[in-house]
C-alpha cells in the first residue's frame, strides 16, 4: 500500500503532459488544501458512445472538474454532448474551467470552483464520508452495513478481504473462486475479464452480461457441461481483477450474476446475466469453507 503522500503526487504527476490542465489540476488541489478529499485525476467513465476521461474527479461530491482550452470554443456543442453523456451515464455534475484570458482571470476561476467545492462539503455535513487511505478498503464497515452496492464503487485490495465481507476468515487466500459461506449456491468470483492465457471472459459494455470461455480447446467441454448440468451454484458473486489508474491491482465489485443456460453455448460460452448491484455481508466465521 502507497502513502497517501505518494497517492496525490502520482495522481498530479498524470497531468504532466498538459499543462493547462497541470495547472488548473493542482492549482484547485493545493487551493482546497483538504487531506480528507480523495481526487482521481484523468478519471475515466463509461458511457454508451464510448469512454470518456475527465480532468478531476472527487468521489465523495460526485463532482468532475472540466479544463478547457482555447480549442474547446470551435467544438462547443460536441462538449456538451460529451457533458450530458457522462451526467446521464453517471448523475454526476461538471464544473468547466477556461484556461482563456488573462492569469488573474484564469486564477480566479479556479478560486471559484474550490469555493464551490467547499460548499459542497459544508452541504453534505454529517453525510460527507472524510477520506482516509488507511481505512479506504477495511473490510468492517461493509460488515457494519450489512451489505455493499455498485454504486458505492466498492473494491478490495486482496481476495482474502473480499471474501472475509461475506463471513470468510481467512488468513491468505489467492483462488479465483470462493464458496460463499452462508449460500450453497453462490460462488465468489474474481475472474480477468480480459482475454489471458487461460481464459477468453468478456464482460459487454453495460456490465449486464459476462461471458466464460477457456481457452484450452480440451477443456471448453468439459467446464461447460459441470455448469450446465453438475454444477448447482448458478449464482456468482463477481469481482473482476483490474487495475486503477495508478496500476494498483484491485477487486472490484459489479453485482451477484445467475447463470443463463438458455444463452450459454459452447462457441461464445457461459453466459452470466446480473440480477442484483446489492448483496448481503456477514460477520466473519471460525471457520472457512474451502472452494
Amino acid at each position: 500500500m502507497i502513502s497517501q503522500y505518494e497517492y496525490v503526487a502520482r495522481q498530479l504527476a498524470r497531468t504532466k503532459n498538459k499543462k493547462h490542465e497541470q495547472y488548473v489540476v493542482t492549482g484547485i488541489v493545493h487551493r482546497l488544501g483538504r487531506d480528507d478529499v480523495k481526487f482521481i485525476t484523468q478519471q475515466y467513465v463509461k458511457r454508451e458512445s464510448g469512454r470518456a476521461l475527465t480532468d478531476l474527479y472527487f468521489p465523495a461530491l460526485n463532482l468532475h472538474i472540466e479544463v478547457d482550452e482555447k480549442y474547446h470554443e470551435k467544438q462547443v456543442s460536441c462538449d456538451q454532448l460529451r457533458e450530458a453523456d457522462i451526467v446521464d451515464a453517471t448523475g454526476h455534475e461538471i464544473l468547466r474551467i477556461p484556461v482563456t484570458g488573462t492569469l488573474k482571470e484564469i486564477n480566479t476561476r479556479i478560486d471559484e470552483c474550490v469555493s464551490e467545492i467547499r460548499k459542497k462539503i459544508d452541504k453534505l455535513g454529517d453525510s460527507f464520508m472524510p477520506w482516509d487511505m488507511e481505512q479506504e478498503f477495511n473490510i468492517l464497515p461493509h460488515i457494519k452495513r450489512g451489505y455493499i452496492d455498485l454504486k458505492d464503487n466498492v473494491a478490495f485490495r486482496r481476495i482474502t478481504d473480499a471474501c472475509n465481507c461475506f463471513g470468510h476468515n481467512y488468513k491468505f487466500y489467492q483462488s479465483a473462486g470462493a464458496q460463499h459461506p452462508h449460500n450453497k449456491d453462490t460462488l465468489l468470483w474474481f475472474p480477468k475479464l480480459f482475454e489471458n492465457d487461460a481464459w477468453k471472459n468478456q464482460i459487454e459494455d453495460d456490465e449486464e452480461t459476462i461471458w466464460e470461455l477457456s481457452r484450452d480447446i480440451d477443456k471448453v467441454e468439459n467446464h461447460f457441461k459441470r455448469w450446465m448440468e453438475v454444477e448447482e451454484r448458478d449464482k456468482r458473486l463477481v469481482f473482476p481483477k483490474a487495475k486503477d489508474n495508478l496500476g494498483i491491482i484491485l477487486y472490484r465489485f459489479k453485482g451477484l450474476y445467475q447463470l443463463d443456460k438458455n444463452n450459454s453455448n459452447l462457441k461464445d460460452g457461459l453466459c452470466w446475466k446480473r440480477i442484483s448491484t446489492r448483496v448481503k455481508t456477514y460477520p466473519q466465521k471460525d471457520k472457512s469453507l474451502e472452494i
